[in-house]
């Protein structure tokens, strides 16, 4: 029997410092990380996750344990988690664009952006890519130059690349558009640029769809029917915007609104506007059809 108890406290021993030797996550709110950060001379790591995420929960169990990771970050971070799915941290999925599970934040003390990562990562790749990231500090550093006032072409563009691999989509959308803006920028003969535009601008209201609209003939001439099936793919699904939705159920669509864009639409000499409205009509009439046969099928 005493044999079996000291067996099982060595067990427990060698458990709690496995444990140990993994990454510390502290039980503290982001002002009170910070201020402690501030206090030990450290930085601040987020793991943001969310509620039905399986990568999360395989970083909670493989990887943050290991002894690697905790060497790393507990000794120049204070480190946090947050499931941002939940009340008080969606605020903080907005702040930071968090759009995708697992997100990692490295923040300095005073709360500023350092590097981001997004996704599953092994912890010798994590641990080479978070060093590599904080000591460039490129996305910081191009902040900075945005704020500073530079709105050149060549600058916005390797801005909006290091924004998208940080899958910072809003912040992404706003550097293309003033890219796109630029009196320089030609979509015609700018493939980068008309790439650019293709992945952004989705809305048959906005300027530099309806430029590119008058000049599809000569972006198919240059790029394919690639150019006009992205026109032809706004025009359409933009129309979707008109649905109505109400204590969660889809009610139909603002069928005035929907008249008023098509209108637009022969303003601008869109393809086919009266398929719109026809293909909104149709997916009611279907979706009408569903719910009833639900109901009728319902014991």
């Amino acid at each position: 029997m005493r044999k079996r108890l000291i067996l099982l406290a060595m067990t427990a021993i060698s458990t709690l410092a496995a444990v140990a030797q993994g990454v510390t996550f502290v039980d503290k709110q982001l002002d009170e990380a910070l201020a402690l950060a501030k206090k030990e001379g450290k930085m601040v790591f987020v793991d943001c996750y969310g509620t039905y995420c399986p990568p999360c929960k395989k970083m909670l169990v493989e990887e943050f344990p290991k002894k690697e990771m905790g060497d790393y970050l507990n000794k120049g971070f204070v480190s946090v988690k947050y499931n941002l799915d939940k009340e008080p941290y969606k605020v903080l999925a907005k702040r930071w664009e968090v759009s995708m599970y697992p997100t990692f934040v490295f923040l300095n003390s005073d709360g500023e952006l350092l590097y981001r990562m997004v996704g599953f990562r092994e912890a010798d790749k994590f641990i080479a890519e978070a060093k590599q990231g904080i000591a460039d500090n490129t996305i910081g550093k191009l902040e900075k130059q945005y704020e500073g006032g530079d709105r050149s072409y060549g600058f916005l563009m390797t801005y909006l690349k290091e924004l998208e691999r940080m899958k910072k989509r809003t912040a992404a959308s706003k550097i293309a558009h003033e890219m796109l803006s630029l009196p320089t920028t030609d979509i015609t003969t700018d493939k980068e640029a008309f790439g650019v535009f293709c992945s952004y601008i989705d809305n048959p209201y906005d300027e530099l769809f309806l430029k590119a609209h008058k000049q599809v003939e000569t972006l198919v001439a240059a790029y394919g029917e690639q150019a006009r099936e992205k026109i032809d793919r706004v025009w359409m699904d933009y129309a979707g915007h008109f649905g109505l939705v109400g204590n969660g159920e889809f009610k139909g669509y603002d069928w005035d609104k929907v008249k008023e864009y098509v209108a637009f639409m022969r303003q601008h000499g869109a393809k086919n506007p009266e398929k719109v409205e026809k293909t909104l009509r149709d997916s009611w009439k279907q979706y009408q059809e569903f719910m009833e046969k639900q109901k009728q099928e319902k014991p």
